[in-house]
Protein backbone atom coordinates (compact mmCIF):
# COMPACT_ATOMS: atom_id res chain seq x y z
CA UNK A 1 0.00 0.00 0.00
CA UNK A 2 1.47 3.22 -1.07
CA UNK A 3 0.91 6.54 1.11
CA UNK A 4 1.49 10.54 0.51
CA UNK A 5 4.20 11.34 -1.01
CA UNK A 6 4.64 7.28 -2.31
CA UNK A 7 6.04 6.07 0.82
CA UNK A 8 5.07 2.59 1.55
CA UNK A 9 2.77 1.77 4.55
CA UNK A 10 3.58 -1.92 5.46
CA UNK A 11 0.96 -2.66 8.12
CA UNK A 12 -1.84 -3.83 5.93
CA UNK A 13 0.54 -5.82 3.85
CA UNK A 14 0.72 -9.52 4.50
CA UNK A 15 3.27 -10.36 7.19
CA UNK A 16 2.47 -7.51 9.03
CA UNK A 17 3.27 -7.80 12.72
CA UNK A 18 6.37 -9.62 11.95
CA UNK A 19 9.64 -8.79 12.87
CA UNK A 20 11.74 -7.51 9.84
CA UNK A 21 15.59 -6.15 9.07
CA UNK A 22 15.79 -2.52 8.36
CA UNK A 23 14.68 -1.52 4.46
CA UNK A 24 17.30 0.79 2.89
CA UNK A 25 15.54 3.27 0.47
CA UNK A 26 16.94 5.72 -2.07
CA UNK A 27 15.63 8.39 -4.48
CA UNK A 28 17.13 10.68 -6.45
CA UNK A 29 16.12 14.02 -8.62
CA UNK A 30 17.90 16.71 -10.07
CA UNK A 31 16.24 20.17 -9.71
CA UNK A 32 15.80 23.26 -11.12
CA UNK A 33 16.99 24.94 -8.37
CA UNK A 34 21.28 26.22 -6.95
CA UNK A 35 22.72 24.10 -3.99
CA UNK A 36 21.82 26.98 -1.69
CA UNK A 37 18.79 27.73 -2.47
CA UNK A 38 17.72 23.79 -1.12
CA UNK A 39 20.30 24.14 1.40
CA UNK A 40 18.35 26.63 2.69
CA UNK A 41 14.79 24.50 2.69
CA UNK A 42 16.98 21.00 3.56
CA UNK A 43 19.19 22.41 6.32
CA UNK A 44 16.73 22.67 9.28
CA UNK A 45 15.28 19.96 11.21
CA UNK A 46 11.60 21.83 10.97
CA UNK A 47 11.83 21.92 7.31
CA UNK A 48 12.98 18.03 6.98
CA UNK A 49 10.23 17.08 8.94
CA UNK A 50 7.80 18.48 7.02
CA UNK A 51 9.40 17.06 4.08
CA UNK A 52 9.83 13.60 5.75
CA UNK A 53 6.96 13.65 8.07
CA UNK A 54 6.04 9.71 7.33
CA UNK A 55 9.21 9.15 9.15
CA UNK A 56 8.06 11.30 12.73
CA UNK A 57 9.93 14.35 13.81
CA UNK A 58 13.28 14.90 12.47
CA UNK A 59 16.75 15.57 14.12
CA UNK A 60 19.63 16.58 12.30
CA UNK A 61 22.74 14.96 13.81
CA UNK A 62 25.34 16.40 11.50
CA UNK A 63 25.31 18.79 7.98
CA UNK A 64 28.10 19.79 5.62
CA UNK A 65 27.32 23.26 4.73
CA UNK A 66 25.33 23.47 1.01
CA UNK A 67 26.48 19.73 0.57
CA UNK A 68 25.32 16.97 3.30
CA UNK A 69 22.42 16.52 5.84
CA UNK A 70 23.03 13.26 8.21
CA UNK A 71 18.96 12.83 10.11
CA UNK A 72 17.43 10.47 12.30
CA UNK A 73 13.45 10.31 12.96
CA UNK A 74 11.27 8.13 15.08
CA UNK A 75 10.91 5.68 11.81
CA UNK A 76 13.83 6.16 10.05
CA UNK A 77 17.87 7.73 9.41
CA UNK A 78 19.48 8.57 6.79
CA UNK A 79 20.72 11.53 4.90
CA UNK A 80 20.21 14.13 2.09
CA UNK A 81 23.28 14.84 -0.30
CA UNK A 82 23.06 18.44 -2.71
CA UNK A 83 25.28 17.59 -6.23
CA UNK A 84 25.53 20.60 -8.74
CA UNK A 85 24.78 19.05 -12.22
CA UNK A 86 24.41 21.20 -15.30
CA UNK A 87 21.36 23.25 -14.85
CA UNK A 88 20.42 22.66 -11.59
CA UNK A 89 21.03 20.34 -8.13
CA UNK A 90 21.13 16.38 -7.87
CA UNK A 91 19.11 15.69 -4.33
CA UNK A 92 19.88 12.33 -3.34
CA UNK A 93 17.85 11.27 -0.29
CA UNK A 94 19.08 7.44 1.65
CA UNK A 95 16.82 6.25 4.61
CA UNK A 96 17.18 2.88 6.60
CA UNK A 97 13.15 2.63 7.41
CA UNK A 98 13.11 0.31 10.48
CA UNK A 99 9.74 -1.96 9.94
Amino acid sequence: MTGPGGLFHLKDSPGAGRIRAPMDVQAHRTLVKSPPELWSQLSSAEELTKRLSEFGEIRITRAEPERTVVWEGERASGTVTLEPSGWGTKVTITAEVAE
